[in-house]
């Protein structure tokens, strides 16, 4: 029962299951891309790989930030990253 009233009062991180979406969605393009090498068109291929990688990689970014953020507040992080620390006394000490 406790645990059932506990997950209840938790909060839904939507800022990491959009970014966890985003990064499928954008490492599916990327490895769909060569279509549009095999068709020709080679500008519209290098437009969708430097597009669908750098997506790829900002969600990456934003997700370790999530979970960074979430050991830092149960206490369980090992090892402080600076731009991550910086990250989460501007925007996750704000929010509280």
């Amino acid at each position: 029962m406790t645990t059932k009233n506990r997950d209840s009062n938790k909060k839904i991180n939507w800022i990491f299951y959009i970014s966890f979406v985003v990064a499928t969605i954008s490492i599916t393009k990327f490895f769909t891309s060569h279509r549009y090498f095999s068709q020709g068109n080679e500008f519209m291929g290098y437009s969708v790989v430097v597009i669908s990688l750098t997506a790829f990689m900002v969600s990456l970014f934003f997700l370790a930030f999530e979970i960074y953020a979430d050991e830092k507040k149960n206490n369980n992080l090992r090892v402080s990253f600076a731009p991550f620390e910086a990250m989460y006394k501007r925007f996750k000490l704000k929010a509280n």
